[in-house]
């Protein structure tokens, strides 16, 4: 059987699909007979340890991120409070609930009182007991957690969509491929995908119930086709085109780490985007400009609570540290959209894309991005740090995000903290009204990077997560082109530096148009930079001068598709 998808990170695989879909457990309400305490108390007993044990290998695994590690941390304190354990043994012992209903109702308490605490960090605190309870429900049923953190052998992620909460701590070396039944190009699914070297098709209709466990299926991450249960010669034939592609991108690694020039000399920097404090541990930065785009929703959405201003401030200290004086770009808080926390209830809307989002929400809770902006002036101490707002819209978001910066640095003279003297001010454009103001907006920033995302989903009136207009979304239009190249022209008069850190820097073949329109700065997820080096290589400026404005003076996207194959 045939599916047809959306190719959004290419290669190919072949193996054993694996079906992921979060569990909702709830307790039966049932009361015990004479004499059934002492053992509805054991498998208390013996669910908390399992659950104990399960988040200290959790903890212990390669690769799981700081502030994963703090949240299994704070879930094990919870588990081994001796006030929660008395409440349940009463429970089970005096009112006669069983284990499960028990663990329920104490739980359930507890996070009652913390979410009608007056202190905000206790409040933070409700979503820990939510999320601890339902681990201690499976464990004391004895059902295994089905996470990606541990997967154990090579298979196919088959799932509905995945959440960034989901990809926390996932087993990547043993995910052969990503085919999900919701998602387009730009979403958190295909970029994770992309950043990893994860062959993936998104947007795969009914997927979750034409694919079980256990299936083969067989990934083709070029043209979106998904074959499940397959014939062996298919098999076959993707094995081999598997191989073919590893050796390419093998081959092309030597481009990671040397300069990147056009074929006539001229420089383009390359930088990365990176969605975690650690992205760049061990990471040899040879060839690299710095980071681009620093993503700090991670710091949101790993963990159960609003981080503190010390949590924010160690982890963008390491980021710094881990970039060797080279540039990191740090955005702030862009919830809203498509990106949500589990703890802090967003407003309800009708679209959200189009709503309190970004820098709209901090400014309506500046006591969030307070937090945020002390917590990155303090860590600029240790690097070169640019500062980065995004959804900015008008000259008056500018201006208000600055006064907000100067109070950050107020509070922190006043408390006698210091904090980075050079940090940079600079916004990400990606709604269209600021980008055609891009002469004014050139004139009271540092910087800009172009957020091609988002851009291309206000210019073109089409929400990026919605497969019904996936048509109507497209980045390779001359409109976009055009709009880049305005913004391009305005940055370059007045010095200041523009890059791109949507996902068209990360298309090699885009990446030439762009360079085309001036773009002199890429960041892009760390699999794509060595095919862009080497495409931008083949080149000369000249030439990709032309494409660009060709490109402009095209009527649909097909037709700027076609310059290529001329």
């Amino acid at each position: 059987m045939r599916l047809q998808g959306k190719a959004v990170s290419p290669g190919y695989a072949v193996g054993e699909a694996y079906c992921y879909e979060r569990a909702v457990l709830k307790a039966p309400q049932t009361y015990l007979e004479s004499g059934e305490a002492e053992a509805a108390w054991k498998i208390f007993l013996s669910g908390r340890q399992a659950a104990i044990q399960e988040l200290e290998r959790l903890k212990e695994q390669p690769g799981t991120a700081e502030s994963a590690k703090r949240v299994m941390a704070a879930h094990t304190d919870i588990l081994k409070d001796r006030a929660l354990e008395k409440a349940i043994r009463k429970r089970i012992e005096q009112e006669r609930r069983n284990a499960l209903w028990a663990v329920e109702l104490v739980y359930d308490h507890y996070k009652q009182i913390m979410e009608n605490a007056k202190d905000p960090l206790f409040r933070e605190r409700a979503a820990d007991f939510e999320d601890t309870k339902g681990r201690l429900l499976r464990c004391c049923q004895g059902i295994p957690e089905q996470d990606l953190s541990a997967l154990g052998k090579p298979v196919i992620l088959v799932c509905g969509d995945l959440m960034p909460s989901d990809t926390a701590n996932l087993d990547r070396e043993h995910v052969l491929a990503i085919v999900t039944q919701v998602g387009g190009e730009t979403s958190h699914s295909a970029i994770l995908a992309r950043n990893y070297g994860i062959p993936a098709v998104l947007g795969v209709p009914d997927v979750m119930r034409q694919v079980c466990s256990g299936d083969t299926v067989a990934v083709d991450g070029a043209d979106g086709s998904v074959f499940v249960r397959p014939d062996e010669q298919i098999c076959q034939n993707y094995r081999q085109k598997r191989e073919r592609y590893l050796e390419q991108v093998k081959q092309d690694a030597v481009w990671k780490h040397v300069p990147c020039r056009t074929a006539d000399g001229a420089e383009v920097e390359i930088c990365l985007n990176i969605a975690s404090d650690d992205a760049l541990d061990g990471e040899n930065l040879e060839g690299i400009h710095g980071v681009g785009l620093l993503r700090t929703e991670f710091l949101y959405m790993h963990s159960d609570h609003l981080p503190t201003e010390e949590e924010q401030m160690r982890a963008y200290q390491h980021v710094l540290q881990a970039a060797k004086g080279k540039p990191v770009i740090l955005r702030t808080l862009d919830i809203g959209g498509d990106k949500t926390l589990d703890y802090f209830e967003l407003p309800r809307e009708n679209n959200p894309f189009l709503g309190e989002r970004a820098i709209r929400l901090c400014l309506h809770h500046p006591e969030i991005f307070q937090t945020q902006l002390r917590a990155a002036l303090r860590a600029s101490v240790s690097g070169e740090l640019w500062l980065m707002f995004p959804m900015i819209g008008s000259m008056e978001d500018i201006r208000t995000v600055k006064k907000q910066l100067e109070q950050a640095r107020h509070t922190l003279e006043e408390r006698g903290q210091s904090y980075g003297a050079n940090v940079k001010v600079g916004i990400m454009i990606e709604i269209p009204s600021i980008a055609i103001l891009a002469d004014q907006a050139a004139q009271e920033v540092d910087f800009a990077s172009i957020g091609s995302n988002d851009l291309v989903q206000y210019l073109e009136a089409a929400d990026r997560m919605n497969p019904a207009v996936a048509r109507y979304y497209e980045s390779w239009s001359p409109a976009v082109y055009r709009l880049i190249g305005l913004v391009s022209r305005e940055f370059e008069k007045a010095g200041k530096v523009l890059s791109v850190c949507g996902e068209m820097a990360g298309d090699p073949e885009q990446a030439l148009i762009l360079a085309g329109l001036g773009l002199r700065k890429l960041s892009m997820n760390p699999g794509m930079v060595s095919q862009v080096k080497k495409t931008l290589a083949q080149y000369p400026l000249s030439r990709l001068r032309e494409l660009a404005q060709a490109a402009c003076q095209c009527g649909s996207a097909e037709e700027v598709h076609q310059l290529f194959q001329a």
